[in-house]
């Protein structure tokens, strides 16, 4: 950058001794035809020019300050004045294109500045458009997926429907194995693990009879306390989509209230045929309360023994009921009364 700077350095102060040659001349000529200005704007510049210059010679070579400078005669001074007036219009053109040159890129590197910053001010307002966007984007994906999972509960069925005659697809390589089974090392609690379409395919669910509660993310048996606070119970309403936490007017998690008496899910009363093992529950397939008939099918524990149903039906053996035992007499002891 220096090197390349020098040469146009050296250029212009060519160019401007080169001008001031013919100002010069113009000086003198005008000097010569004007008598006025030979005698009052050339003549004294170059008088004082002259003794300024004698002066600060001799006390450059130590001979002292002179005590009179002889004057140039008349046409020596016109030469000199027409020379200092040609070399001072050439400065002072030169000054002020300098002057210009120097404004003129002051406001062009304040433009430049201001160029910058309003730049600067349109990306960060860009920038907090697109974060406004942003934050309206995953509020619409909040709400979405909401409603996406509003639409899944909704269409999902309360009641376990493996086995169904459905049609399988071939591809489908657990399509066999469509029972849902109890497996507490891989699910939580109130959970079973329910098969899908392939043979890696597996997936933890509700159990029968009980609810999803969406705030703690799990799984609790309907009409029970479950995430609900004391005295309450958890329900799932008629037409809704989500569960909800209830009053239990008998006010003792285990104990609901029917036709304003209290009775304690899993046992005999109110349900008839007490001897049969007909207790009070849910309804696998309504999540209301019914008079459940107890099973001793094993099809949903995992484990190593075979795990169909047994080859009698419990409904045609004569069973006790829960809490009594059958004697060797074949009577259920203690004696139950049943309602």
């Amino acid at each position: 950058m220096v090197l390349i700077a020098l040469p146009i350095l050296k250029l212009c102060l060519l160019g401007m001794r080169q001008l001031s040659r013919p100002i010069s001349n113009f000086v003198r000529k005008e000097a010569k035809q004007s008598e006025i200005f030979r005698k009052y704007i050339c003549i004294p510049p170059a008088q004082c020019f002259h003794w300024c210059e004698v002066t600060l010679k001799m006390l450059l070579l130590n001979l002292g300050r002179p005590v009179k400078v002889v004057p140039l005669n008349e046409a020596m001074a016109l030469e000199l004045g027409a020379e200092l007036l040609g070399e001072l219009i050439v400065f002072a053109v030169a000054a002020a294109g300098l002057i210009f040159e120097t404004k003129r890129q002051a406001k062009k590197r304040d433009f430049e500045i201001k160029s910058v910053n309003v730049t600067s001010t349109d990306l960060i307002e860009a920038t907090k458009v697109l974060e406004y966007r942003q934050q309206r984007q995953k509020m619409y994906i909040q709400e979405i997926a909401q409603a996406l999972a509003e639409l899944m509960i909704t269409q999902t069925s309360t009641e376990v429907v493996y086995p169904e005659p459905i049609l399988l697809e071939k591809e489908k390589s657990n399509a066999a194995g469509r029972i849902p089974h109890y497996s507490p090392s891989r699910c939580k609690s109130n959970e079973l693990l329910y098969p899908g379409d392939h043979a890696d395919d597996w997936i933890c669910d509700c159990a029968p009879g009980a609810l999803y509660y969406p705030d703690s993310d799990s799984c609790h048996p309907a009409f029970r306390r479950g995430p609900c606070e004391a005295e309450h119970m958890l329900i799932l309403a008629r037409n809704a989509v989500l569960p909800q936490c209830i009053k239990n007017d008998c006010k003792v998690d285990g104990l609901v209230k029917i036709n304003n008496v209290c009775y304690q899910i899993g046992g005999s009363a109110p349900c008839p045929n007490a001897q049969l093992s007909y207790v009070l529950g849910v309804n696998t397939t309504t999540l209301m309360l019914d008079c459940i008939k107890l099973s001793i099918s094993v099809k949903t524990r995992v484990g190593l023994l075979d795990d169909d149903e047994p080859d009698y039906d419990l409904s045609k053996v004569d069973l006790c009921a829960r809490g009594s035992q059958r004697s060797i007499e074949g009577t259920c002891t203690p004696s139950v009364k049943t309602e």
